[in-house]
C-alpha cells in the first residue's frame, strides 16, 4: 500500500518545485495563438486620436446632415414668408370664324409680387415653426455628439479592460501550468493522490478556456470600436499603453443637476417645441372660426371685357384670412391704344352654410395642445428620473473604490509577507507567484472600478447636458471645473 505523506521533506519539495517550473515553461510555450486583433501595432491609437476619428464617423456625419437639413428648412421658410416675385407671359392666336376669318395674335407679359403681411399668415407661422424645430435640432445635434463621444470612451475603456483581462488570463494560465507541472512531479513521487492531480489539471483547463475567452473579448472590443468609427483602429496590445480615463463630477447636488438637465436635454426641447406648435395650431383654429373669408381686389388700366381684350393694367389683391397681399402688372405685346382706361373694385365674402369644419378643427387643436402639455410633463419626469438614476450609479461607483483600495493594500501586504517567508525558506516560488498574481488582480479590479466611475461621471454629465464632445477631445488631461462642468 502506498502511503501519502501530508508534509514531504523540504528538500524533496524544493526539487519538485524546480522540476515543475521547468516543465511549466515548456507548457507555456505551447499556449494557444493570439488572434491578429491582439497584436500590438507600431503606432497604437490613443483616446484623443479615437475621439478625433469620431468626427468623421458615419453617426457623427449623419447628425451633421440632419442639422444642415434643419437649416435649409428655415431658409426655405424664410423665402416663403418674404417677398415673392414671379414673371410670366402668354401668347395666343385666333381665327374667327374658321372658314373666312384671319389669324390674329395677341400676347402679354406679367409680373406678380406677393407678401404675407399679417402675423397669422400660414407662411409666417411656418417660419416660426421651422425656427423652433431648428433650435430643437441644435439640441439634438449636441445630444447625438455627446452620445457618440460617450460610446467611443466606453469602447476605448472596454478595449483597455479587455487587454488587461487578457494579460491576467495569460498570467493565470502560466501559473496554473506551473502548479500542474508541480502536481505531476508530486504525483510521480507519490506525494499527492490522483484526485489532487486531476484538480490541478482542471484548473489549468479552466485557465486555458479563460485565456481564449479573453482573446475573444479583445477581438469584440476592437470590432465594436471599428463599427462605431467606421474604420480600422490600431489599439495597444499592452494594457499599460492605454491612458486611464479619469473623470469626476464636482457638484453632486441633485436639485442643481436636475435643473440643468431640464434646460439642456433634447427630449424636453422637442416637447417644448411641440407645445409651441400646438399653441400655434390652436391660435390658427381660433382665428379661422372668427375671421371671415374676405377678399378685396382692385384693378386699374385698360380693362377689357375678357383677358384677350385687356391692355395695360395693374391689380392688387388682399385676403383677410390668409393675410397675403399681392400685386400684378400686365403689359400686352399687341397694340391696345384704342382700349379705354378704367378701374374696378371688388369685395368677395364666402360664408359656408353647410359642412362647417371650423368647430371640429378647433376641438382637435385644443386636444392637441393638451396632449403636447402632457408630453412635456412626461419628458420632464423622465429626464428627472434619468438624472437621479445616473447620480445614484455615480455615487455607488464612488463608494466602491474605498473597499477596492483596501483590497490592493491587503494584496500588497500578503505579497510582502510571502516574499519574507520565501527568504526564510518556508514558502515556495509558486507561493510568491500566486501572491503577485493576487496583487495584479486587486490592482486590475481597482483600475476597472476607476474606469467605471469615469464612465458613470460621463453618463451623469450626458444626462445633465454638461457633456461637451469638443472638450472631451483633450482626454485624459481634462479636469472637471467647479460646478460639475467638464
Amino acid at each position: 500500500m502506498t502511503v501519502f505523506h501530508s508534509r514531504p521533506p523540504i528538500l524533496l519539495l524544493c526539487a519538485l518545485l524546480s522540476l515543475g517550473t521547468a516543465q511549466a515553461q515548456d507548457n507555456t510555450s505551447a499556449s494557444p495563438p493570439v488572434t491578429a486583433a491582439l497584436n500590438a501595432p507600431v503606432q497604437a491609437a490613443t483616446l484623443p486620436e479615437v475621439l478625433a476619428w469620431l468626427r468623421s464617423a458615419p453617426g457623427w456625419q449623419a447628425a451633421d446632415y440632419a442639422y444642415r437639413a434643419s437649416e435649409l428648412q428655415v431658409q426655405a421658410a424664410q423665402i416663403r414668408a418674404g417677398l415673392s416675385l414671379s414673371v410670366g407671359g402668354n401668347a395666343s392666336a385666333a381665327k374667327i370664324p374658321w372658314d373666312t376669318g384671319e389669324w390674329t395674335g395677341s400676347g402679354s407679359l406679367n409680373a406678380t409680387l406677393s407678401a404675407s403681411v399679417l402675423p397669422w399668415s400660414p407662411a409666417r407661422e411656418a417660419l416660426r415653426s421651422a425656427q423652433r424645430s431648428h433650435q430643437a435640432a441644435a439640441t439634438e445635434l449636441r445630444r447625438t455628439r455627446a452620445d457618440l463621444t460617450v460610446q467611443a470612451v466606453r469602447a476605448y475603456a472596454g478595449a483597455s479592460q479587455a487587454a488587461t483581462g487578457l494579460s491576467l488570463a495569460r498570467a493565470q494560465r502560466e501559473l496554473a501550468a506551473q502548479v500542474f507541472a508541480v502536481a505531476q512531479a508530486q504525483r510521480s513521487a507519490g506525494v499527492i493522490p490522483s484526485e489532487v492531480l486531476l484538480e490541478r489539471q482542471t484548473a489549468l483547463q479552466n485557465a486555458e478556456a479563460g485565456q481564449a475567452q479573453a482573446e475573444r473579448e479583445v477581438t469584440l472590443a476592437v470590432n465594436g470600436l471599428r463599427r462605431l468609427l467606421g474604420r480600422d483602429v490600431p489599439l495597444p496590445g499592452d494594457p499599460a499603453a492605454y491612458a486611464p480615463v479619469t473623470f469626476q463630477v464636482a457638484n453632486t447636488d441633485e436639485t442643481a443637476l436636475v435643473a440643468r438637465a431640464l434646460t439642456a436635454r433634447p427630449e424636453v426641447a422637442r416637447a417644448q417645441v411641440a407645445v409651441l406648435d400646438a399653441g400655434a395650431n390652436l391660435r390658427t383654429a381660433e382665428l379661422d372660426t372668427r375671421l371671415p373669408d374676405l377678399s378685396a381686389a382692385a384693378q386699374f388700366g385698360q380693362i377689357g371685357t375678357t383677358d384677350s381684350t385687356s391692355g395695360k393694367r395693374v391689380a392688387a389683391n388682399f385676403n383677410l384670412k390668409t393675410g397675403v397681399a399681392s400685386a400684378q402688372a400686365t403689359l400686352p405685346l399687341n397694340d391696345t391704344s384704342k382700349l379705354p382706361t378704367g378701374a374696378v373694385l371688388s369685395l368677395t365674402a364666402n360664408l359656408p352654410v353647410l359642412g362647417r369644419t371650423q368647430g371640429t378643427a378647433l376641438a382637435q387643436a385644443r386636444l392637441g395642445a393638451e396632449q403636447a402639455a402632457l408630453a412635456l410633463e412626461n419628458a420632464r419626469q423622465s429626464v428627472t428620473l434619468d438624472v437621479r438614476t445616473r447620480l445614484s450609479e455615480y455615487l455607488d461607483e464612488q463608494g466602491s473604490l474605498l473597499a477596492l483600495q483596501t483590497g490592493v493594500t491587503r494584496a500588497q501586504t500578503i505579497l510582502d509577507a510571502t516574499r519574507a517567508r520565501q527568504a526564510a525558506g518556508t514558502a515556495a516560488p509558486l507561493d510568491v507567484r500566486q501572491a503577485e498574481l493576487g496583487l495584479t488582480q486587486a490592482q486590475s479590479a481597482l483600475q476597472a472600478a476607476q474606469q467605471r466611475l469615469s464612465i458613470a461621471a460621463l453618463n451623469l454629465m450626458q444626462a445633465t447636458g454638461d457633456l461637451d464632445p469638443f472638450l472631451l477631445a483633450t482626454l485624459p488631461h481634462l479636469s472637471p471645473a467647479p460646478g460639475g462642468h467638464p
